[in-house]
């Protein structure tokens, strides 16, 4: 029974991750087969003769904190672009940027 690439990716965090939060990602298909990176030629053959998608999971949890750990003193909201967009012009109607272009 296939399921879904959503219910994947929480077999992933459920059952690969939670028994080893350090893996960065795993690999799994469609089917519910989930591989370790150090099985990767597995989950390719597996693919391969199953005729499915390989797909790479990727541990969030894991990547959040190689990401605080790569900056620990980092202020959690510098993250948060709060600047205006350098062109604005994609936001105005195209009828009010034809205007707004005659006025000057």
């Amino acid at each position: 029974m296939d399921i879904s690439v959503n219910q994947l990716k929480q077999k992933a965090i459920d059952e690969v991750f939670a028994r080893n939060p350090n893996l960065e990602k795993c690999y799994g298909t469609i089917d519910g087969n989930l591989f370790e990176p150090s099985a990767l030629n597995a989950a390719q053959l597996h693919a391969r003769q199953s005729k499915l998608e390989l797909y790479t999971i990727i541990n969030e949890s894991y990547a959040a904190q190689e990401a605080i750990e790569l900056a620990p003193d980092a202020d959690p909201l510098a993250i948060i672009d709060t600047s205006v967009p350098a062109d604005v012009s994609a936001e105005v109607p195209a009828e009010e940027h034809k205007s707004n272009k005659t006025k000057k």
